[in-house]
């Protein structure tokens, strides 16, 4: 009886112990390096935050409480979002909706970009009832409004836009009349091509104290620190790629600890902001979080004033998104003529734009090309490619030279050359060559006779 004991009991175990091992490898294991405290502050980050302080100042210590109890100071708050980004030289509008009889307003700017997919990174302006919402969720908004003063005047490859959401906060939380689901419930139906949201979500709160940090569900802490001076990244497991993305790119930046997780969504935390509604809509999405109640003792409490937040940790953390916004809509400052055939070359490429010498850690540079050159007998030359196209073949043009785009198999890009066409202009894209071809690496030309030939940026 012993014997048929233990061996019941080794069982589980092992069971159990291979459950949480793929729960670590799917849901927690996360790319890129960690790093074990805070960078200092560059120049530009010290002007950042001070930019970040007097919004904060401007919404929870100014304005104060937000919400429909608080009609007037809900409207004071969407005026200054829409002001703030008036200002930066964007164009704001409201996406209103009733409630109760009262007009509620998200306030969206949209920087277009030369693809119809949507990078979409937003924040709740409204505070819980008897809180000022300095951290939950002044220092989101305060975030988002540096994001997008940054990315005014860029062009971008995917579009990219700024949201500020109303009314996320009990009653309307994870319900029909949430802000952020009146949105996305309007994005869905616009056909609207969300590839990505980012929801900041309380970010400005972190503490180097033993055991200042706890985790919703048993067993979380096993796998992650017991201090809270880290930034988090939290997905559902349908975004677990977008998350992985999103992490590999702010840790080669070394600013400050980050840790993430993708996770079902009905684990306590996991959807407790405006990225739910997306998941509501099938788009992927993932939240930027201090984690809030599990860190901030002043969460939902008169006491979440602006003194309360760290403003050197939050400026790292936005700074690093803002590098992380970068990479997912491949910005380019080139002149408009130029920038229609370097979007394309850049968009979802293993690496910066170099004019700008964005170059980010542990990526190789792509250097865009000026337009290449129509052959005389009018033959195709390769131009540009992008990750994610809404058919299997898409053609680029610029200056009448064409470029076939395919998406194989295994999710790799293959651009295929017309036969018999001329080389490009001088300083065309340099391309790795695929290594089941024969052939050497192409810096000037990347015309090919041959249409089984394939080149990946």
């Amino acid at each position: 009886m012993c014997v048929r004991l233990l061996l019941r009991g080794l069982r589980i175990g092992s069971a159990v112990a291979a459950i949480i091992a793929l729960a670590w490898w799917f849901g927690m294991r996360m790319p890129g390096k960690n790093v074990a405290g805070a960078a200092a502050l560059s120049a530009d980050e010290v002007r950042l935050r001070e930019e970040l302080r007097a919004d904060v100042r401007r919404l929870a210590g100014e304005i104060g409480e937000r919400n429909m109890m608080r009609y007037p100071q809900l409207l004071a708050a969407a005026d200054f979002i829409e002001t703030s980004f008036a200002r930066a030289g964007l164009q704001p509008r409201r996406d209103t909706y009733e409630l109760h009889g009262r007009a509620c307003h998200n306030i969206e700017v949209e920087i277009p970009g030369a693809s119809r997919q949507i990078v979409l990174v937003g924040a709740h302006y409204d505070s819980v009832f008897g809180c000022p919402g300095a951290n939950d969720n002044g220092s989101g908004v305060a975030a988002l409004l540096a994001l997008a003063r940054r990315f005014a005047g860029r062009a971008t490859s995917s579009t990219l836009r700024f949201v500020a959401f109303v009314n996320e906060e009990p009653p309307y939380f994870q319900s029909s009349q949430m802000g952020s689901d009146v949105y996305a419930s309007r994005c869905k139906s616009r056909g609207d091509q969300i590839a990505a949201m980012i929801s900041l979500e309380t970010i400005g709160y972190y503490s180097d104290a033993p055991r200042s940090q706890t985790y919703p569900a048993p067993g979380l802490g096993m796998f992650y620190p017991t201090v809270g001076n880290f930034i988090g990244f939290v997905a559902n497991t349908h975004s677990r790629a977008l998350l992985h993305r999103a992490m590999s790119i702010f840790r080669a930046q070394k600013k400050i600890p980050s840790e993430g997780a993708a996770l079902p969504a009905f684990i306590p935390g996991v959807a407790w902001s405006d990225q739910w509604s997306f998941w509501q809509h099938g788009y992927p999405g993932i939240m930027i979080t201090d984690t809030a109640p599990f860190r901030y003792l002043h969460y939902h409490m008169p006491s979440d004033t602006p003194d309360k937040l760290d403003y050197n940790r939050f400026t790292l953390v936005v700074s690093g998104m803002e590098r992380v916004i970068v990479d997912l809509v491949r910005h380019r400052t080139d002149s408009p003529g130029r920038a229609r055939v370097a979007h394309q070359i850049s968009s979802h490429a293993e690496g910066p734009d170099q004019q700008r010498n964005d170059k980010i850690p542990g990526e190789e540079p792509i250097v865009a090309a000026p337009p290449c050159t129509k052959s005389a007998a009018g033959d195709k030359g390769v131009l540009a490619d992008e990750r994610h196209v809404p058919d299997r073949v898409r053609q680029f043009t610029a200056n009448g030279c064409l470029g076939d785009v395919e998406q194989t198999h295994d999710d790799k890009r293959r651009v295929i050359a017309g036969a018999g066409c001329v080389r490009n202009a001088p300083g065309a894209l340099p391309l790795r060559r695929d290594p089941a071809d024969r052939g050497t690496r192409s810096a000037r030309g990347i015309c090919r006779s041959s249409r089984s030939s394939r080149y990946f940026i």
